[in-house]
């Protein structure tokens, strides 16, 4: 996704859905480990870039729930 956007590649079709789960997950797991570490201010940023590339996953909004289990995030823990 970095390499992608480096060489400036266009994203076309659902490839700006796919980066938005990758989005996601990066933002998933900074969330999870700054939550962890009990950084309340930098969770919440993370925690709301998540709820961004929430709404831009489509078809891909499946991935929300694999993302937090791999990760171990309890639901209790998110907002």
């Amino acid at each position: 996704m970095y390499r992608n956007e480096a060489q400036e590649d266009p994203v076309k079709g659902d490839m700006a859905q796919i980066y938005a789960a990758a989005y996601y997950y990066e933002a998933a797991m900074l969330y999870h480990a700054r939550q962890e570490a009990g950084n309340v201010r930098q969770a919440e940023e993370a925690y709301t870039r998540m709820r961004e590339y929430e709404e831009q996953l489509g078809e891909y909004a499946f991935v929300k729930e694999e993302i937090k289990e791999f990760l171990g995030m309890a639901p209790l823990n998110l907002k």
